[in-house]
């Protein structure tokens, strides 16, 4: 896909579908940028280049990592109606650990700092527990 450009370029930009579990039940969310490679503890970069060389990027690891541990999740949802039918989609705007420590950063390049962000999101943080369904689209 190109914007028709001569000397454009892609920048590689993470997204990632989870399923986020409480007491209270599951709901589906996207990921995208710096807060899914914090989730993945890998830049985009990495994710590319490792899909780029043929190989498909495992997340088993951070299925298992990230199972039985507790978050604090900020989500943003989004309602919108087509043709007669409401959906809403959520999306995560920002992932802490329960003790409101950010997590990890992912593996940092030497020419890039790729760290968390540390915006602040318009909902109150609640705990969750999430898994990754997969790796990113």
């Amino acid at each position: 896909m190109t914007c028709g450009e001569p000397n454009a370029f892609g920048t590689p930009r993470a997204k990632l579908r989870v399923t986020i579990e409480d007491k209270t039940g599951c709901l589906s969310a996207s990921m995208f940028g710096r807060c899914a490679e914090t989730l993945l503890l890998m830049t985009s970069k990495q994710i590319m280049e490792t899909e780029s060389q043929g190989k498909k990027a495992s997340f088993q690891y951070a299925n298992k990592r990230l199972m039985n541990e507790d978050y604090i999740i900020q989500l943003r949802s989004n309602t919108y109606t087509y043709q007669g039918v409401s959906t809403t989609t959520y999306t995560v705007n920002s992932l802490h650990d329960s003790s409101h420590h950010l997590t990890k950063k992912p593996k940092e390049s030497p020419t890039k700092d790729v760290g968390p962000s540390t915006d602040a999101a318009e909902l109150p943080p609640a705990h969750k527990r999430h898994k990754t369904d997969s790796g990113p689209s």
